[in-house]
């Protein structure tokens, strides 16, 4: 945008009227937009200077120009609560039913922000109330979630469903009771809101309110977040002949989306409500306790199942008071205290030991809360606290006498998960308490080949440190060191000029953490020439040219093949050898191909000399040296190279 229609933009927007005027006689574009499609009148009508506007639309001002929102000067008038610059704009033609990129009108616009005044003129000319909408939300909805009690009885009065939806079964009554607007919910239910009307996921107005929201996406429009646990919401709903017991499309009950919420009030309250009551008045209710309280949804879960799931210590001693079943298993057979043991919630696992729960009762899989109790696949509880890094779990699960050495049907111990996913913590407490550093499961992994496996430093560290054996090799015939060459990916950046030299950032002592974790195997030891069951070195699985290069120059003086002399092959031997001779080396194909030369005629006594090494069952450096050493005494280096 230039700078006149700049200006013209700016004097719109404080007001100057004469400004505006002397720009447009100046040849100031009146229609002209900025960076987000405001027009001077959008600016003028933003800050209610109404004789600005009146001038521009007489000057030519599109009344319907749009913003890249959507938004027309009358949107802003009416979401700013502007009444005059709202007539303003209706008296000049303005379309009160046109909507924004997000299908909302004027109308939609005024209710959202409660600008009552608005409200009633925008209808009182002719705004219809229940057509201004788009896919999902309408004014009364948006009004009555904002809790805008004079613009939702007008609403009411003028017309609006009361039990209209946004398309998911979410309603003005749903969302007046997930934000606590006790007046609008009274007010609704008057007019005749469906107490009892689920959503499409059967959720009713009091399984909003015992759970406190937050159920769609639309509510980022809200900007004040109530309280939680709505008693009185609650409570006035039942006294309307709300079902307390009615499920969801899950099965799940206003008592335990109360209680997965760790509301104590509305839990109380509604167990207080007894057995299922079919619209009965609540004067009727027989407060009939331990019936309901033990009802389960879909999957078998009763309220004592997820509040001791969640960890409401409080809700479960409640639970339990009111005769809530201690060991009644959900549809899978968990127990409350097989789900507080998973969740690393001790305060209720103490609990609930306390009131009788079974320790020894298995679900279907077969697991139980017995700390050397395995499940169908061999597994403790010791396992899967390791392997969640609980730490204060494996401590308690310890001094109740679990096993740290017992495997699951793989083999694996809670140590070789926890040095899996990465535990420190875990890993280094399990140390102190006698473990098997060097024991395998059944794919001959130890905790060390699983750490280099996995690129973990830290635990790598920490074992052999505690004294992991470096070279034990796994049913593949992989050491650690085969496992963690594999790190990293070779890119341009990483395949250097010299082979064996290593790269400067060796030097300097910045590698990132897979280098980092193959050196420290090297420097503790790891053997360089155990080949696995394919007959492949550890350099062989080296994609990273740097981690190759550490490997190479880790070997000693019999097993290196100097740079030189790796020129001095690939210069003498034809391409048949020399391709195989690449991959015996673990030299990257590129910087093989770079390097090489076109082959001379070579004797033929040397090539078979070659053949030979190639064929030969056991192919070492030191062989490979002497086969070069040979050609070389033989003169056939100095005569085939320049």
């Amino acid at each position: 945008m230039d700078d006149i229609n700049q200006e013209l933009h700016d004097a719109a927007l404080r007001g100057k009227i004469k400004k505006v005027k002397r720009l447009l006689r100046q040849g100031s574009n009146i229609n002209q937009t900025d960076q987000d499609g405001n027009t001077s009148l959008h600016n003028a009508v933003k800050k209610d200077h109404r004789t600005v506007a009146k001038y521009l639309i007489k000057k030519g001002a599109d009344v319907e120009k749009a913003t890249l929102d959507g938004k027309t000067p009358l949107h802003l008038a009416a979401s700013l609560g502007l009444l005059k610059s709202t007539k303003v704009m209706l008296s000049h033609g303005a379309c009160m039913d046109e909507k924004d990129n997000d299908g909302f009108c004027a109308l939609y616009s005024a209710a959202s922000n409660g600008h009552f005044d608005v409200v009633r003129y925008l209808i009182s000319h002719g705004a219809k109330v229940n057509k201004c909408k788009n896919e999902r939300w309408n004014p009364l909805l948006i009004a009555a979630g904002y809790g805008y009690i004079r613009v939702v009885k007008y609403l009411v009065r003028r017309g609006a469903e009361v039990n209209t939806n946004d398309g998911s079964g979410f309603s003005a009554l749903h969302n007046s009771a997930a934000y606590d607007h006790l007046d609008v919910i009274k007010y609704l239910i008057r007019k005749g809101a469906d107490v009892n009307k689920g959503t499409n996921e059967g959720r009713t107005a009091l399984h909003v309110a015992a759970f406190n929201g937050n159920l769609y996406v639309a509510i980022h429009l809200i900007s004040k977040r109530a309280e939680e646990g709505h008693l009185d919401v609650t409570n006035y709903l039942i006294s309307k002949g709300a079902e307390v017991n009615k499920g969801n499309n899950d099965g799940m009950t206003a008592l335990q989306s109360a209680a997965l919420e760790g509301h104590l009030e509305v839990t109380n309250y509604l167990i207080s409500q007894g057995a299922e009551n079919s619209h009965l008045d609540v004067t009727n209710y027989l407060l009939s306790r331990g019936a309901e309280v033990n009802k389960g949804d879909n999957c078998g879960r009763t309220a004592l199942h997820i509040a001791a799931q969640e960890g409401h210590l409080d809700i479960t001693k409640y639970l339990i008071s009111q005769e809530a079943e201690v060991n009644k298993g959900n549809n899978d057979g968990r127990t409350a205290f097989q789900l507080a043991s998973q969740n690393s919630h001790l305060d209720v696992t103490n609990y609930l030991l306390s009131k009788g729960a079974e320790v020894n009762k298995g679900d279907n899989c077969g697991r139980t809360a017995l700390v050397n109790e395995g499940d169908n696949v061999g597994r403790t509880a010791l396992h899967s606290a390791s392997q969640n890094g609980h730490v204060d779990v494996t401590k308690y699960l310890t001094s109740q006498g679990a096993e740290v050495n017992k495997g699951d049907n793989d083999g694996r111990t809670a140590f070789q998960l926890a040095a899996q996913d990465g535990h420190l913590g875990v890993t280094m407490y399990l140390l102190t308490q006698g473990i098997n550093v060097n024991m395998s499961d059944r794919n001959g992994y130890t905790p060390l080949h699983i750490a280099a496996m996995k690129g973990d430093f830290d635990i790598v560290k920490v074992l052999l440190e505690e004294g992991a054996l470096v070279d034990v090799q796994d049913a593949n015939g992989q050491n650690p060191l085969h496992l963690s060459s594999k790190k990293g990916s070779a890119s341009s950046s990483d395949i250097l000029a010299k082979h064996v030299e290593i790269s400067e950032d060796v030097y300097q002592h910045k590698l990132s953490p897979e280098k980092a974790l193959v050196s420290y195997l090297l420097e503790h030891g790891a053997k360089l020439d155990i080949r696995d069951g394919e007959g492949k070195l550890p350099v062989h699985y080296a994609t990273n040219e740097v981690i190759r290069q550490m490997i190479l120059a880790s070997q000693s003086d019999e097993q290196k093949v100097t740079d030189a002399n790796i020129l001095k092959l690939s210069r003498l031997l034809p391409p048949d050898l020399w391709s195989f001779l690449y991959v015996a080396l673990g030299i990257d194909y590129s910087i093989a191909e770079g390097i090489r030369e076109r082959s001379r005629e070579i004797p033929e006594q040397y090539i078979k000399l070659f053949q030979k090494w190639k064929t030969a069952s056991t192919r070492t450096r030191k062989d490979l040296n002497a086969i070069l050493n040979q050609a070389e005494a033989g003169g056939l280096v100095n005569k085939y190279l320049d």
